[in-house]
């Protein structure tokens, strides 16, 4: 587990062959999103 800053952890929930997926947890008011998700947002603005 990584923390970064205050309440925000980071950590291998999985790794099957070349992907590993994360779990991250952090208090309500700072938002958590994927760099993918965002960039497809974008586009459908």
């Amino acid at each position: 587990m990584v923390f970064v800053g205050e309440g925000v952890a980071i950590m291998v929930v999985e790794i099957r062959g070349k992907e590993v997926k994360l779990g991250i947890t952090a208090p309500p008011e700072i938002s958590i999103s994927r760099e993918k998700v965002k960039k497809k947002e974008k586009q459908e603005k």
